[in-house]
């Protein structure tokens, strides 16, 4: 086996040591974040011995970035890998033909791969109420998601608390001081986060108002 193996390889290997489906069942991930430039592929090798299955979780036009949080913001990596490795034990998968209940619908964001029964917790993204979202900033450092229907530029929408605003930045470090009327920032992108520091709390602020 040579010392780096690709993903094709890897993906190979452990089908066939499983004696799962020759081919994978493939369905596109709920694309939650489109203006991070990429999308996700899943990838699962079902009916494995024992109940084993194998994924994978393929970043279209993705970087060395840790998914969830930063790089692609479809998926989190750490979530994934902890919702597919908690399934199983040394045995195989942990009570292997039994009923799994979870949402079995593709194109819903809490799709369960492993669900064979439906329970109708399938939940959907609802734009219709990204424009309404109230937050609270602390006194200091603070951590915000964009998540407007549209990309707006910071000064814009920072316009409300400026006076207040010491600085913020994206994750690439530019930053927006406006003290200085500085905008380094330029617009604010749906899908992405960003840190602000702000001289006292702040309530109800809409980013998107």
């Amino acid at each position: 086996m040579p010392l780096y193996m690709s993903a094709n390889n890897i993906t190979n290997y452990w089908s066939n040591y499983n004696n799962t489906d020759i081919n994978p069942t493939v369905t596109d991930v709920v694309n939650s974040a489109p203006n991070d430039g990429s999308t996700v592929e899943r990838k699962l090798w079902l009916n494995g011995d024992n109940c084993v299955s194998v994924q994978e979780l393929k970043v279209i036009n993705g970087d060395h970035d840790w998914p969830g949080s930063f790089g692609n913001m479809d998926i989190s990596a750490s979530e994934e890998i902890w919702n597919f490795v908690s399934q199983f034990n040394l045995e195989g998968q942990i009570n292997c033909n039994s009923e799994i209940e979870g949402c079995t619908d593709s194109s819903a964001t809490n799709y369960n791969p492993e669900a064979n029964i439906d329970d109708e917790s399938c939940s959907y993204i609802n734009n219709s109420n990204c424009e309404n979202i109230f937050i609270t900033l602390s006194e200091g450092w603070n951590m915000i998601g964009f998540a407007c229907l549209n990309n707006t530029n910071a000064l814009i929408a920072f316009s409300p608390i400026q006076d207040n605003i010491i600085i913020a930045k994206d994750g690439a470090g530019n930053a927006y001081l406006p003290d200085w009327d500085y905008n380094g920032i330029g617009n604010l992108e749906r899908g992405y986060g960003y840190l602000i520091k702000v001289t006292e709390e702040i309530n109800n602020y809409n980013i998107c108002d």
